[in-house]
């Protein structure tokens, strides 16, 4: 006979913490692929027109280049994603 406690594990886990990052680009306070998806959009058009989305301007300096994708990048693969 199998015993409840074999299969049951009413172990919570904590929810996640607040992620308070350059990366978040959407300003949700989570890190994930909303903000991938809104980066990548902002960087497509930015090249492909110069229309600025500041809030993937994540080094703040009026342009999306290649030092903006190096600090969204840095910030994903520190998160585990």
């Amino acid at each position: 006979m199998l015993s409840v406690h074999a299969w049951a594990d009413t172990t919570i886990p904590p929810p996640p913490q607040p992620y308070f990052g350059v990366a978040d680009v959407n300003g949700d306070l989570a890190l994930d692929m909303t903000d991938f998806r809104l980066f990548i959009a902002a960087w497509a058009q930015y090249h492909a027109d110069q229309t600025l989305d500041a809030r993937a301007d994540l080094d703040q300096d009026g342009a999306l280049g290649f030092e903006d994708a190096v600090l969204f990048l840095r910030e994903w693969l520190k998160a585990g994603l």
